[in-house]
């Protein structure tokens, strides 16, 4: 009997301590389709690509007081040449509590299909302050 007793009691605990572990609250979302012109940073000669982008994003204040957005881009094109592209984006900016100061980290990956290579582009940085753009050509 004391054993049952234990075991309701810590789940019993269990259960109040996971209660109170407040989550992160959704204070914006949306969705939007835009078209833009861009190059190849691997293979400018394929001239301008013109893609529609498909944006998802969501914003979170997290307990502590700090707000994370993430966004998730899926774009498709197609350059001056007729080669056919797919671009696919993720984004992080984060800002600390009672911050002015957003931390961004985002990550695109330009996929060709005709025989040039690939971009990966990494941008890094603050807002205010710099960023930091890397191309990798690929494939």
């Amino acid at each position: 009997m004391k054993r049952l007793g234990a075991s309701i009691a810590v789940a019993a605990l269990t259960l109040l301590a996971t209660q109170s572990t407040a989550l992160a609250d959704v204070i914006d979302s949306g969705h939007t389709v835009t078209t833009n012109v861009v190059t190849n940073p691997c293979d400018t000669a394929d001239g301008p690509i013109t893609l529609t982008t498909d944006t998802r994003w969501e914003t979170r204040l997290q307990p502590d007081g700090t707000v994370i957005s993430h966004f998730l881009n899926h774009s498709e094109g197609v350059s001056a040449n007729g080669t056919k592209y797919i671009a696919n984006r993720q984004a992080t900016v984060t800002t600390a509590a009672g911050s002015t100061i957003n931390v961004v980290d985002v990550e695109i990956r330009r996929i060709s299909a005709g025989p040039g290579p690939n971009a990966v582009i990494t941008v890094t940085g603050t807002i205010p302050g710099s960023l930091i753009t890397t191309v990798r050509c690929e494939g």
